[in-house]
């Protein structure tokens, strides 16, 4: 055919009228197609950064991958019971607190302290920790508050241990990273002569260090429950009842016992 040549009327009338066709159909296909259900924003955690809480690395030297602790350890249950994702960061104490409170985090699991009531929604109660002071061996024992007057005492920046201490301005103190900065420092005598805090996470600290056989018995001054810290400012704040429900499940049934057993020194 010339290249020239017009093409008649009819068949470019067909042409058009089936290329509407398809159009049509596709159109009505797109309308009827189900639509793949969308994945639910990551809930964003603030993994405490204390030693065995939450840090960078293993525990015990073996590679891995992410975040390691008891915090990481419930995340991934948790994950694995409601399919909500999490996106996790590991976070300085005295920041957490922050970020509750501005709704940068959505929420964190960490000791309960009554101030933070303020900006969080407290959780179940998922374990009980002992908190005080852990001096070195080597100064003997201390019973009293009173006997921490003239020794410095290694604290976790914007950590609340207990009212009696808190409210004595009279105790020397020195702010830290976490536990683990508080025990190297307690251990060589870099001006520091006890660590404040959970007993419990301390002596694990210290543990990892191998570090432990520096360190005496416990100065106990509070008992503090364990809990869900959730923002009031978080965009998931209607899932806090179904997360925390999932939380209590886990208490329960021992899962929360079994992985502090793994990280938490028995005595």
């Amino acid at each position: 055919m010339d290249r020239h040549q017009r093409i008649p009327e009819f068949s470019r009338r067909q042409w058009a009228g089936g290329c509407i066709g398809w159009l049509g159909l596709l159109r009505s296909s797109a309308a009827v197609a189900p639509s793949m259900p969308s994945r639910p924003p990551p809930l964003r955690v603030a993994v405490i950064q204390m030693d065995p809480w939450g840090m960078s690395g293993s525990f015990d030297a073996r590679p891995v991958a992410g975040l390691s602790g008891i915090v990481p350890e419930l995340l991934d249950e948790l994950e694995r019971r409601t399919g909500l994702p999490t996106h996790r960061v590991l976070t300085p104490y005295a920041r957490v607190e922050a970020e509750l409170a501005a709704g940068l985090a959505d929420c964190s699991i960490l000791a309960w302290s009554e101030h933070r009531a303020a900006y969080a929604i407290k959780g179940c109660k998922l374990l009980a920790l002992d908190f005080g002071v852990l001096p070195l061996r080597s100064i003997g024992p201390v019973g009293r508050v009173e006997d921490l007057l003239s020794l410095p005492v290694a604290v976790p920046r914007g950590l609340h241990v207990a009212t009696a201490f808190d409210a004595d301005a009279r105790i020397p103190r020195y702010a830290v990273l976490d536990y683990a900065m508080g025990v190297r420092m307690a251990a060589l005598r870099r001006g520091v002569y006890a660590v404040a805090g959970s007993i419990a996470s301390i002596r694990a600290a210290a543990r990892r260090q191998g570090l432990e056989g520096h360190f005496g018995s416990g100065l106990v001054l509070s008992q503090r429950p364990v809990t869900l810290s959730f923002s009031k400012l978080s965009a998931h704040l209607a899932q806090f009842d179904r997360i925390d429900a999932i939380l209590n499940e886990m208490a329960a049934d021992y899962t929360v016992q079994h992985v502090a057993d793994r990280w938490l020194p028995l005595s």
